[in-house]
């Protein structure tokens, strides 16, 4: 017996005229997102101009704020105003907490008195906080903007779904607008930050001895790549075990081979480097550290002064309590 399937179509004119509505307007946002990136995108290449210009290496008898502006920028990076990098909540921060770090951070800046005319000298230093301060509240403002749009439109389409039992997800696969592939605009403007802005001021973590955790002070650069301070270097040589010749953090035989010829004259560390020619001193790294971070080369140098003038001592059986009257 034959069964007669009898198809009947009921034209949805309004709905699909809705659904064209929303979907241009939606259009019409990423439209939007993808200008306020581009016009973001030349602000930060111009304040990135203009904090590498007052952040400069102190010349003799010139000005800088080179201090201040890594100050601010490692506050920012701790603050992790937008993006959290703990394990436990890693990833984008919600509007409201954003808020919350965005304003915890301009207090700290103001009670460390990095805004003030003591700290920052120079007039465009001072124009070039302002605009960062601008560009972390549009970033804001974006949040708070899409979040809004985004809960708009869900419930829009969900009482549309209820009156039509049409699936919105099938209408339309995504609310979220997103420009350049799938990263949301505020995340995008993070991104720039960090990645044009943030390197502009040198940080002393990506200059660090991983044996002392403080600067890497003459530095040295062993056969597989790795930096290290010369004293780290001589302690680790002077241990004399197999263990202490491997590279901390690759493990390659490479501490043992440490060359004399490689280090600065007139050095005490240079009796103490031995055998083949296989660790450089970054000589131009060197004068580098000396420019962009003066404080702390100058405080390790002391230290490291204070160090071999009392194992000295020691081998020579000296007091270090002695105290000539």
């Amino acid at each position: 017996m034959h069964v007669r399937q009898d198809e009947v179509v009921y034209p949805l004119s309004s709905d699909a005229a809705f659904l064209e509505l929303l979907s241009g307007a939606l259009a019409a946002l990423a439209t939007l997102y993808s200008s306020i990136l581009r016009h973001c995108d030349v602000e930060i290449e111009a304040l990135s101009r203009t904090i590498s210009s007052t952040a400069r290496p102190r010349s003799e008898g010139g000005k800088s704020d080179l201090d201040t502006w890594r100050s601010i920028f490692q506050l920012w990076v701790e603050s992790e105003i937008f993006e959290s990098l703990s394990e436990r909540h890693h990833g984008e921060v919600e509007a409201k907490q954003a808020e919350k770090r965005l304003k915890r951070f301009a207090d700290e800046v103001i009670e460390r008195g990095l805004d003030s005319k003591r700290a920052m000298r120079l007039v465009d230093s001072k124009d070039a906080l302002h605009r960062f301060y601008a560009l972390n509240v549009l970033i804001l403002d974006l949040k708070k903007f899409q979040l809004a749009n985004a809960e708009a439109t869900r419930k829009i389409l969900k009482k549309h779904e209820k009156r039509t039992s049409l699936p919105s997800s099938v209408v339309i696969p995504s609310l979220t607008l997103t420009v350049r592939g799938n990263e949301s605009l505020p995340r995008m403007m993070v991104c720039m930050i960090t990645e044009t802005l943030l390197p502009v001021i040198p940080s002393i973590d990506d200059y660090s001895c991983m044996i002392c955790t403080s600067i890497a002070f003459k530095p040295i650069r062993l056969d597989c790549g790795h930096l290290f301070c010369v004293r780290c270097l001589v302690k680790m040589q002077k241990k004399g075990t197999p263990e202490y010749g491997n590279c901390p953090l690759c493990r390659a035989p490479t501490v043992f081979k440490a060359d004399k010829c490689n280090a600065l004259p007139n050095t005490s560390e240079i009796q103490l480097l031995i055998q083949s020619s296989v660790a450089n001193l970054d000589v131009a790294l060197m004068n580098f550290l000396k420019d962009w971070f003066p404080k702390e080369v100058k405080i390790k140098a002391k230290e490291n002064g204070e160090e071999v003038n009392k194992e000295m001592a020691e081998e020579l059986g000296i007091d270090k309590d002695c105290r000539v009257m």
